[in-house]
């Protein structure tokens, strides 16, 4: 059942946002960033667990902040189309490798995802969707993972959003991280200093503001930079949907950085 822990949001005309995975290694550095936005006088984070107080407390613009412990196997009880949200995000998600199969791997990244969109979504008003994909996501990719994020995005765009963007990061440098092998920091320090790689490590934090920015602007307002690529899936009954690239994405970060 959803609980509310914090409920001192001001009521004054402006945007609302609802975050799902606000705990996560992305949403922990998006949260704050909705926060800071003079463009939300609202910020829902609702997952299975929130942020805790004493973190909120170091937050400006915390006074905004409705949190809400829901279940995705009862979404019912969350009541998320009552929050009536102008933006709606997603960072939440499990890696493959933590999952403990290939059906909990769906499960959490597409069926709780597209569940809780589904519930989000409101009659009511123009409402924007920004959803954090994932590099080589591709819907006849032989990796089922990539399939996936791919299938995960054309079913969010099936919802009828006004505004879709789906991010497609490859890897979060996040320098808090401890669950990374000496291998990984290897390889990945490698592959950023590929000259032309597409597949290069995006700071955290930086990729936060770009997802606030395109939270708050939308897709329409997306730079040339961020490389904004037209999806049309094989399945003509899926509206088209743009994404933005890793590469996109990192340079929508760096501008956002440059620019705040």
């Amino acid at each position: 059942m959803a609980t509310t822990l914090t409920n001192s949001a001001a009521q004054s005309g402006g945007k609302s946002v609802l975050l799902l995975g606000a705990t996560g290694f992305l949403g922990k550095n998006v949260l704050p960033a909705l926060l800071a936005s003079n463009k939300f006088d609202r910020v829902i984070e609702a997952g299975r667990r929130v942020t805790p107080s004493e973190t909120i407390q170091k937050y400006p613009g915390r006074e905004k902040l409705v949190q809400k412990v829901i279940d995705f196997e009862n979404l019912d009880a969350a009541n998320l189309k009552g929050e009536n949200a102008d933006v709606v995000i997603f960072t939440f998600g499990i890696a493959y490798r933590k999952a403990e199969s290939n059906e909990s791997y769906v499960k959490i990244e597409k069926d709780f995802v597209l569940a809780a969109a589904k519930a989000a979504k409101t009659d009511a008003k123009d409402q924007r969707l920004v959803y954090t994909s994932g590099a080589g996501a591709n819907e006849s990719s032989w990796f089922m993972p990539m399939r996936n994020k791919a299938q995960t995005e054309q079913g969010l765009s099936k919802l009828g959003y006004s505004d879709f963007v789906a991010f497609r990061p490859a890897e979060f440098r996040d320098p808090t991280r401890t669950d990374r092998s000496l291998g990984n920091k290897v390889l990945r320090a490698f592959i950023d200093n590929v000259p032309g790689t597409t597949y290069m490590g995006v700071p955290v934090q930086d990729l936060a503001r770009a997802f606030v920015k395109v939270a708050e602007d939308g897709s329409r307002s997306l730079p040339e930079c961020a490389r904004a690529t037209l999806q049309t899936p094989n399945d003509k009954s899926v509206p088209p949907y743009l994404t933005t690239p890793n590469k996109g994405a990192v340079e929508l970060a760096n501008l956002v950085k440059k620019t705040s």
